[in-house]
């Protein structure tokens, strides 16, 4: 039953790795409404759940299930950046068919829109780190569809007058959509005694940041009224060559196969945060390197706590 004393927060793809992050922490104190696709497989949240593909047309039976003033948080993304035909137009489909289906099906609803976007729309960076002021210039069909979102989405709220937050995120770890990601392969292969080889210039940085981290900055954005396009990470690189050496200098079993050849395509992407350090003032927390630590020596460090 929906409580007229707390805010209506609606997560659009709720359903995903970092949707049930948030629904941890924020089922307490919003009424909670999701739109996704998929089923939710949660019993101990309380929550809405309406199962629908944004990529189709929608009709007003849809609306009509949700309440007005809702604060939205929009999380659809489709990540796959294989130039195939079917794929190509599904990726299309889930990235901005759903989105403009999304906003001129709801439009009437919203007070606020949080929307999430990529640190991939800013392509090979001309400088680092990156801030907001850096030419937006993707490649990936991934990058290229965010930008597209982000150029949308700026249009219609001034439009509708619905303030608009866009955040740029880099690789979010520590959830299960990121398990073929590099820090978790480098993790998992560790614990296996399996060797780890990357095809890319192992000097470069990348810039992580943890779930935990994120959730709580979205606390932070929710909290504050002011609004505005954001980078958010860690705000800090840390090369590959490092990543590799963390696991490797603990393992007793077989040496690490990588490569020292310099790769042309590989480039470093890291984020300068002092936009959002300024008007949020959330700092991030939980190095990647601290993380790497714990999770090959878990067993030590639960003996510990």
């Amino acid at each position: 039953m929906m409580n007229k004393m707390k805010k209506n927060l609606l997560i659009v793809g709720g359903s995903g790795s970092i949707g049930k992050s948030f629904l941890n922490k924020f089922s307490d104190e919003f009424n909670i409404f999701i739109l996704d696709k998929k089923n939710l497989k949660k019993k101990n949240f309380k929550f809405n759940l309406i199962d629908i593909d944004l990529s189709k047309n929608l009709n007003n039976d849809f609306t009509k299930k949700l309440p007005d003033n809702l604060i939205v948080i929009y999380l659809v993304g489709n990540l796959k950046n294989r130039s195939l035909e079917n794929t190509l137009v599904a990726s299309i489909n889930d990235n901005i068919t759903s989105l403009t289906n999304f906003l001129f099906s709801f439009k009437d609803k919203i007070i606020r829109l949080i929307f999430f976007s990529s640190i991939s729309v800013y392509g090979i960076p001309t400088y680092l780190p990156i801030d907001e002021n850096h030419k937006i210039n993707p490649f990936t069909d991934y990058g290229i569809q965010k930008a597209c979102c982000e150029t949308i989405l700026q249009s219609y709220c001034k439009q509708f007058k619905i303030p608009l937050t866009i955040i740029r995120l880099t690789q979010v770890y520590g959830i299960k959509s990121a398990y073929s990601s590099l820090p978790h392969v480098l993790v998992t292969n560790f614990k296996k005694g399996f060797n780890t080889s990357i095809k890319t210039d192992l000097n470069i940085q990348r810039d992580y940041i943890h779930i935990d981290d994120l959730v709580n900055f979205i606390k932070y954005v929710l909290k504050s009224k002011k609004n505005g396009t954001f980078n958010f990470g860690f705000g800090k690189g840390i090369k590959i060559l490092k990543l590799f050496k963390l696991t490797n200098n603990q393992n007793n079993k077989k040496p690490l196969q990588t490569s020292s050849k310099k790769f042309p395509n590989s480039f470093s992407q890291y984020f300068d945060i002092s936009k959002e350090l300024l008007t949020y003032g959330y700092q991030p927390t939980i190095n990647i390197e601290s993380w790497i630590k714990i999770k090959i020596n878990r067993k030590k460090y639960e003996k510990k706590t």
